[in-house]
C-alpha cells in the first residue's frame, strides 16, 4: 500500500512539473543552419519535450539492461527456486525423520541433496534418515562426511558419539567427546559427555576433572554438585584401598562424608577406614550418627565387622548402647533383633520383632520371626512365618533406576549401564498374585527337612556391600 500511494505521488509530481513548465511564458527559437532549419515554439513546450524525450531515453536505457542481465535474472531465479525446492525437501525430511518415516526421510534426503548440492545439513538428514533405517554403517559416512566440513565438524563429532555409544564402545565414544573438547572447548554437551563416559569407565580422577569443568561453567551447582562430588569421592577411595595408598583412601573418604554425611556408602566406608585406622570410637560416632541421619543394613554391617571379634553377647550389648536413642525405627529394631539372635536372647528378640511383625511384613521379619519360633520348639509356627517369608517381597537390594539392573553392592556407576549415581536401595517388585501352590510347595519341603536349616536368616539376606 505504502509503495503504491508512493508511486501516485511520483506521477502526480511529474504532471505537475509538466504542466507549469508548459504554462512558462516566452518563445524560443532553435536555429540550426547547417540544415537550414529554424524552429519557434514556447519556451514551456520546449521544456516539455525535453522532459518527455529524457524520461523516454532513461526508459529505453532501462529496457536494454533487463535485456542484457535476462540470462542472469534467469539463472539467478532458476537457482533461487532450486533452493527453496531444496528447503522445502529438507523441511519435510526432518518432519519425516521425527515422525519415523525412514523411506520418506531418505527420499527427501536425496532430493535435498540434488537441490542444494550437499549443502551441510543434507547430510545431517542423510545421517538421521540412515539411522532411521538401521543402516549405522551409512549413518557413520554421512556423520564422518560433516566432521570433514568445519561448519558442521561438531555436529558430526556428536553424531559419531552417538553411534559408539549405541554400539556400547564406550573408549571410542570417550576418544570422539575428547576430541570435540579439543576443537570446541567447554561445549556444555561435550563436558556433559566427558563426565558420563568417564563414570561409567570407571575413571573417577578424570570424572572428578570433568565435573570441575562442568562447574567452572556453572552447569553443575548445588547440592547436585555437592552430590556428585561425594560420590566421585567414595569411589576415589576405594581406588586408592585398592592400591594399597590408605592414607589417600581415608582422606577421599572423609571428604565424601563431609560433602554428604547422608550418603550411607560415604559414612560406611569413612568408619571403616576410621577404625582400620585405629580410631575405633570415631568410627562408631560416625555410623551412630549416619545411622539416625538415614538407617541403612549398610551401615548396620559396617558395625557387625567392627564388632566381628567380640562375643555375640556383647555384640547384642553394644548395639543396645550405641542405638538407644534410636530403638524406637523398624530398621534398628530389625539390626538388634539379628544381634540379640545371634547371642541366642530370643525372649529380646522377640521383643524387637514382634510390633513390626503385623500385616504387611517384611520377609526379613518374617524370617526372625521364624528363627525365634525354632528356637522355641515351635515348628508349626516356624512354617507359617516360612510360608509368609516367602509370599512377602524380597528383601531390599541395589537396583538401577536406569535399566533396573540388580547389583549386589553399591558402585558410583551402575555396573549395567554405566549411569552414574543410578543405584537406589529398594526391594524387588512384589510377587505375582496366586502363590498357593508355591506355598504348598514350602510346607511339603518343611515336611521333609528340619526347621532348623531351612529357617536360618544369615544365608537369606540379600547380598550388601561389606
Amino acid at each position: 500500500m505504502i509503495r503504491l500511494l508512493w508511486t501516485l505521488l511520483k506521477i502526480g509530481l511529474v504532471v505537475a512539473a509538466a504542466v507549469l513548465l508548459a504554462q512558462m511564458p516566452g518563445d524560443t527559437t532553435l536555429r540550426l543552419d547547417d540544415l537550414g532549419l529554424v524552429i519557434e515554439a514556447r519556451t514551456g513546450a520546449i521544456l516539455v519535450a525535453l522532459l518527455f524525450f529524457g524520461l523516454l531515453a532513461a526508459f529505453v536505457y532501462r529496457f536494454w539492461l533487463a535485456l542484457r542481465r535476462a540470462p542472469q535474472a534467469m539463472r539467478f531465479g532458476r537457482a533461487g527456486r532450486r533452493r527453496e525446492r531444496g528447503y522445502r525437501a529438507l523441511s519435510l525430511g526432518m518432519v519425516a525423520v521425527a515422525a519415523g518415516a525412514a523411506d520418506e526421510a531418505k527420499r527427501r534426503a536425496r532430493e535435498a541433496d540434488r537441490a542444494l548440492d550437499g549443502a551441510p545439513l543434507t547430510l545431517l538428514l542423510a545421517a538421521q534418515a540412515a539411522q532411521l533405517d538401521g543402516d549405522d554403517g551409512a549413518a557413520r559416512r554421512f556423520f564422518q562426511a560433516m566432521v570433514d566440513e568445519p561448519e558442521t565438524s561438531l555436529l558430526g563429532l556428536r553424531g559419531l558419539m552417538a553411534q559408539a555409544n549405541r554400539t556400547g564402545d564406550r573408549e571410542e565414544a570417550l576418544a570422539i567427546a575428547a576430541r570435540a573438547q579439543k576443537e570446541r572447548p567447554g561445549t556444555p554437551w561435550v563436558l556433559e559427555a566427558l563426565f558420563d563416559l568417564r563414570t561409567a569407565n570407571g575413571d573417577w580422577d578424570g570424572a572428578s576433572a570433568a565435573l570441575e569443568a562442568l562447574a567452572g561453567r556453572k552447569l553443575v551447582r548445588g547440592e547436585d554438585l555437592r552430590r556428585r562430588r561425594a560420590v566421585i569421592a567414595v569411589e576415589r577411595s576405594r581406588l586408592a584401598e585398592e592400591r594399597g595408598d590408605t592414607a589417600s583412601a581415608l582422606s577421599q573418604a572423609r571428604t565424601a562424608w563431609k560433602l554428604d554425611s547422608a550418603l550411607p556408602a560415604a559414612t560406611a566406608r569413612v568408619a571403616r577406614l576410621e577404625a582400620a585406622a585405629g580410631h575405633r570410637s570415631r568410627a562408631e560416632k560416625l555410623l551412630r550418627d549416619g545411622w539416625t541421619k538415614a538407617p541403612h543394613p549398610l551401615l548396620g554391617d559396617t558395625l557387625e565387622e567392627l564388632w566381628s571379634r567380640l562375643a555375640p553377647s556383647v555384640r547384642f550389648t553394644q548395639g543396645q548402647r550405641l542405638l538407644k536413642g534410636d530403638s524406637a525405627r523398624p530398621e534398628t529394631r530389625s539390626l538388634l533383633a539379628d544381634l540379640a539372635l545371634a547371642a541366642g536372647q530370643r525372649a529380646e528378640a522377640r521383643k524387637l520383632v514382634e510390633p513390626l511383625a503385623g500385616e504387611g511384613a517384611s520377609a526379613r521379619t518374617c524370617r526372625q520371626m521364624a528363627s525365634i519360633a525354632v528356637g522355641e520348639g515351635d515348628t508349626e509356627a516356624a512354617r507359617n512365618w516360612l510360608a509368609r517369608a516367602r509370599q512377602a517381597s524380597g528383601d531390599p537390594t541395589w537396583f538401577c533406576r536406569a535399566c533396573n539392573a540388580m547389583s549386589a553392592e553399591w558402585s558410583g556407576a551402575c555396573p549395567q549401564c554405566g549411569v552414574f549415581d543410578s543405584l537406589a536401595w529398594r526391594p524387588p517388585a512384589p510377587p505375582a498374585p496366586g502363590q498357593a501352590a508355591a506355598i504348598a510347595a514350602i510346607e511339603q519341603e518343611l515336611e521333609t527337612e528340619t526347621v532348623a536349616a531351612v529357617a536360618a536368616p544369615t544365608g537369606t539376606e540379600a547380598p550388601r556391600e561389606a
